[in-house]
């Protein structure tokens, strides 16, 4: 069966979580009614958790404070973790609920704190254990953020090379494991795609990519602590392109004595 979140969100701000990984945000300029995303790469054996944050804080590191709002009492949000078939076609309701988050403002709702909801479960689904669960819970101290900051220069001219290799290497245990999650994939079909994507760059004389902005830099931990999500305080990745519409949304953890890429 292959996971997705499903998400029905109306006149809310939200941010849904699984496993401690952020999965979709919603502002108030793009509210979609029905949102339906596969997550096999981020569910695992033994207890999987489902965290719906209402209006959450309006920067990653901030995101799962509080916000003082005053909703519309038409806010709701509900959250599925939801296993579908083969052939089933993911939002349509066909799957399998595992988990259900809801939130709703109702008709009382005044000025209010994020109400944060959260559902657990436990799965038997011979996924995982991932490599992210063995590696080294972190701290964001100065020094920590300085190294991680010379990893990003570095994974930084790799993109502006347009040198898929390098993240091939550095992510060669997600590649893998990804193509373990999905049914019908394996690594070399995904590394294939990955370098692809990358060869449609290379040689364009238009390929441009965001210049680093340190002072922008907005890491935040994920994963239990294990892995820090490489984001902007725009909610943006670091390394994306500017020339055409290329995010590399990573996730980085400190395993076997060196960074790599394991989201």
């Amino acid at each position: 069966m292959i996971p997705h979140v499903d998400l029905r969100i109306e006149s809310c701000e939200a941010e849904i979580w699984l496993n401690d990984f952020p999965i979709h945000r919603t502002v108030a300029t793009d509210i979609p009614k029905l949102l339906t995303k596969p997550v096999a790469e981020f569910v695992h054996n033994g207890d999987n958790i489902l965290t719906v944050i209402p209006f959450p804080g309006m920067t990653p590191s901030t995101s799962r404070e509080p916000r003082l709002v005053s909703p519309s009492p038409a806010a709701k949000i509900e959250a599925k973790l939801v296993f579908y078939e083969p052939g089933d076609f993911p939002g349509s309701g066909d799957g399998r609920d595992m988990m259900v988050a809801v939130f709703k403002a109702g008709e009382s709702a005044l000025s209010m704190p994020t109400q944060t909801i959260v559902e657990k479960c436990s799965l038997k689904i011979g996924i995982g254990p991932w490599a992210w669960q063995r590696s080294q819970r972190l701290s964001l101290t100065p020094e920590l953020r300085e190294t991680i900051v010379k990893a990003v220069k570095r994974a930084h001219k790799a993109f502006a090379e347009c040198d898929a290799e390098f993240f091939l290497k550095a992510g060669q245990l997600y590649f893998a494991e990804y193509a373990h999650a999905y049914l019908g994939m394996t690594a070399e079909i995904r590394e294939k795609r990955f370098r692809a994507g990358f060869a449609t760059c290379l040689g364009d004389p238009e390929w441009r990519i965001a210049p680093l902005d340190e002072d922008a830099f907005d890491f935040r931990l994920c994963a239990d602590g294990r892995l820090v999500e490489l984001i902007d305080r725009e909610f943006r990745p670091i390394l994306r392109a500017e020339s055409k519409d290329y995010p590399l949304q990573l996730f980085l953890g400190f395993l076997d004595g060196r960074w790599q890429i394991l989201r």
